[in-house]
């Protein structure tokens, strides 16, 4: 009878993130949330700033994303298409300063807004690599600039650069 059971939970599909936070109502709440501490704490005025007002679009876009980027619906690709991120993101100023805002205010939705402690974890760890991706986009820039002065290789640097970012986020 193990036997069987064990068979079965194997044979079963795994549970998308979306399905596992509780589908769309709870990415909703999640979304909802987030944007209700940005506009309402002082402490990430800074990504408040890069947001229109009223939130409503950026509150449905998020939505759209997350539902699609979770395994649940692909409401913004529906719309749309592709989400390409970083080109959406690349008028914003994102350094680590905006990273860290949008990161602690996203913690603080999920940890109000899903139920399951490890759920939360999981999810904050993938909102991490995805954020890290807009601040490695400004430190190559950086990067570069640093090379045309000092005459070193790019390859040389970035690769350093690499190294130590994929050590500090592993």
């Amino acid at each position: 009878m193990t036997e069987q059971v064990t068979e079965q939970a194997a044979d079963a599909p795994e549970q998308t993130l979306y399905e596992r936070i509780g589908g769309e109502t709870v990415v909703r709440e999640l979304v909802d949330r987030f944007y209700d501490l940005m506009e309402l704490e002082p402490e990430f005025a800074g990504i408040r700033e890069m947001h229109p007002t009223p939130m409503d679009s950026s509150r449905d876009k998020l939505f759209w994303f997350l539902s699609g980027w979770m395994g649940g619906p692909p409401l913004f690709t529906d719309k749309y298409g592709h989400p390409m991120l970083r080109k959406r993101h690349l008028h914003f100023p994102i350094d680590s300063g905006a990273r860290d805002q949008w990161m602690l205010c996203m913690r603080q939705a999920l940890e109000e807004t899903v139920a399951d402690p490890a759920l939360q974890s999981e999810l904050y760890a993938a909102f991490l690599k995805v954020a890290a991706i807009h601040v490695a986009r400004d430190l190559l820039c950086l990067l570069l600039a640093f090379r045309l002065n000092l005459g070193c290789a790019i390859n040389d640097i970035a690769g350093h650069y690499f190294k130590f970012f994929h050590a500090s986020t592993s």
